[in-house]
């Protein structure tokens, strides 16, 4: 004997077996299919004794579920449970089976079931019911790549050997690498967090680079507060520019250069200029000679003349 539950709205099916149709035990499967899905708002059945016992109606009361029966000799009235009732009786039809291989049948059943799309809602149980299709042998053969890719970084991430993500702290004192002078690892201390894994650290007054945490060492060392001139950041290597130049030396780059740079001279209609002063041609322009007629007479009048 089995209890047959559908949902109206997706179609969701649940089968138990029952030992027997007592209301007692039809009470016990209930309360565990409702604390599994949640309370119905109404309840469909049959005219079935143990659905008509006062045991039954006590417990729909308390729950607040309203209860409705079919017409008697009628089972039309309820004709979403008779209908898989007639597809699991189908399903099920065998000669012989144990109690075990009808355990075994009826979960490949319902899980099929559940998973194909149904006539009247054009979507299976399944997505209407839990918003998502159930996974089955047959996604192996077409599997998700997203949950692949996350496979392998889990297994990537649990792989043996494989060193565990290392977290530095705000003003925790490191050694950096230096790229550039005769010292390889410069001491430091973390300024800030740029990334999952970048950080910036400072090396010394108004001197801040930017470092992966493969390029740090946590350390004890105390940061040296004097500028080395010998380990100047190197552009290329992921620096964040905030190597800050006093005041004095931002004001006087701009006048060592106009003194270093030579004078730009510009001609500009017979006119020559050097920085911001002005003179004249030293010699007058004249206009070119074009052989025409024009020239040739010319030419002959300063011949006779």
């Amino acid at each position: 004997m089995f209890l047959i539950i559908v949902d109206a709205h997706s179609k969701w099916p649940e089968v138990e077996i029952m030992p027997s149709t007592t209301s007692t035990q039809t009470i016990d499967r209930l309360r565990t299919i409702f604390a599994r899905y949640g309370v119905p708002a109404q309840v469909v059945t049959d005219n079935g004794p143990q659905f008509t016992s006062a045991e039954f109606q006590l417990f729909l009361k308390t729950n607040g579920i309203k209860h409705i029966t079919t017409a008697p000799f009628h089972p039309a009235t309820n004709g979403q449970a008779e209908r898989f009732v007639q597809s699991f009786k189908h399903a099920m039809k065998c000669e012989k089976q144990s109690a075990s291989q009808l355990k075994t049948n009826m979960a490949k059943f319902l899980l099929a079931y559940r998973n194909t799309p149904h006539s009247m809602t054009g979507e299976s149980p399944s997505v209407l019911f839990l918003g998502r299709s159930l996974r089955t042998r047959l996604d192996l053969v077409k599997p998700d790549l997203q949950r692949k890719v996350m496979n392998r970084q889990i297994d990537q991430a649990g792989r043996k050997g494989h060193s565990p993500t290392r977290q530095l702290s705000i003003g925790q004192t490191v050694m950096a690498r230096n790229y550039s002078g005769k010292d390889k690892w410069l001491p430091g201390i973390v300024q800030a967090q740029t990334g999952p894994l970048s950080y910036e650290i400072k090396v010394g007054p108004n001197r801040i680079w930017r470092r992966h945490i493969d390029q740090l060492r946590a350390s004890s060392v105390k940061v040296n507060d004097q500028s080395d001139d010998t380990a100047e950041p190197h552009p290329e290597l992921g620096e964040t520019g905030q190597n800050i130049a006093p005041a004095e030396e931002i004001v006087a780059e701009p006048d060592i250069e106009l003194a270093t740079n030579p004078p730009v001279v510009q001609q500009e209609a017979g006119r020559a200029t050097t920085g911001s002063e002005q003179r004249y041609p030293t010699r007058s322009h004249q206009p070119p000679e074009r052989w025409g007629l024009n020239c040739l007479i010319r030419k002959l009048f300063k011949k006779t003349t």
